[in-house]
């Protein structure tokens, strides 16, 4: 993927935070920002909820992106200057039951989502 696209975006990763550097060896070619949502706070891997998100993008856009803190888990963002202005691009990790309702992974969704609304310009 790395070789036709110069942004990646990942999830399920299950990368421990001390391994999120792993992202960034992927590809020799590529830099990476990522999440990590196995909480090793207690000294005991918790987490398996989530499986953790990441965006991997070219080296050569490197000057042109800057990581946005989504400050959750099941976000990931950075920011890409273009000719055009800003593109954000987001990265939210939600959960795929068939059980669940549409609501509820919207919620989930805006979440993630709102506090990135420093970064839009009008």
């Amino acid at each position: 993927m790395c070789s036709q696209f110069d942004i990646v975006v990942i999830q399920e990763h299950w990368l421990l935070p001390s391994e999120l550097g792993i992202l960034s060896t992927l590809h020799d070619y590529f830099y990476a920002h990522g999440t990590s949502a196995v909480d090793i706070s207690s000294g005991i891997c918790n987490g398996r909820a989530y499986g953790g998100t990441a965006i991997l993008y070219n080296k050569a856009l490197g000057n042109a992106v800057s990581v946005v803190e989504c400050n959750t888990v099941r976000c990931t963002a950075v920011s890409v200057g273009t000719n055009v202005g800003p593109l954000l691009i987001v990265n939210v990790y939600t959960v795929c039951l068939l059980t669940m309702e549409l609501p509820m992974i919207w919620r989930i969704t805006w979440k993630c989502v709102r506090p990135l609304n420093i970064c839009i310009e009008l």
